[in-house]
């Protein structure tokens, strides 16, 4: 692992990009309701299976950095 800052500050950064990536496929999960033939369609300009299988990669990396910063806090000694 690296510094415990760097830990810290790449775990901050995972939280933002899961989050931006989970509205993105939220707001693409709800774009296809059409009332009548006549209205305009509207077309998916991503494939939220991708999205979501980074949201999923991004979101074990946070797991697993997590795990690393806890095992760091039970094993570092403190100074008395």
């Amino acid at each position: 692992m690296t510094t415990v800052g760097e830990a810290l500050n790449r775990r901050s950064d995972l939280q933002k990009r899961i989050a931006q990536l989970e509205e993105r496929a939220a707001t693409d999960r709800g774009l296809f309701g059409r009332y009548s033939r006549s209205e305009i369609r509207m077309v998916r300009q991503i494939r939220v299976s991708d999205v979501q299988g980074e949201v999923d990669a991004r979101a074990k990396e946070q797991r697993e950095l997590d795990n690393d910063l806890q095992e760091h806090n039970w094993t570092t000694q403190l100074i008395e």
